[in-house]
């Protein structure tokens, strides 16, 4: 069960880093471009980590993501938005 968890998240994982980082131009040296050259370290391998990776990667940047536990769990942990988190959310 765990081999076979490994593997989704493996498969998940190489579309998302294999994609082509975009060419930077060096001879111009505005902030945008040079913003671009930073490597961006993600912490958390959830759904929010790899969402973020995702479109830092199409954008140009090179996400780097850590995650502390050593194995994929079984489920994700629940959101909870009610009170002022719903407020925030709209």
């Amino acid at each position: 069960m765990i081999v076979k968890k490994l593997l989704v998240f493996i498969l998940c994982l190489l579309p998302i880093m294999s994609l082509p980082s975009k060419e930077i131009n060096n001879d111009s040296f505005s902030k945008e471009e040079t913003m671009k050259e930073t490597r961006i370290l993600i912490s958390g391998g959830g759904i929010a980590g790899f969402t973020l990776a995702y479109w830092l990667k199409q954008r140009g940047y090179s996400p780097i993501i850590i995650e502390k536990h050593p194995c994929l769990r079984e489920g994700g942990y629940k959101v909870d938005v009610r009170g002022t988190a719903l407020e925030v959310a709209k």
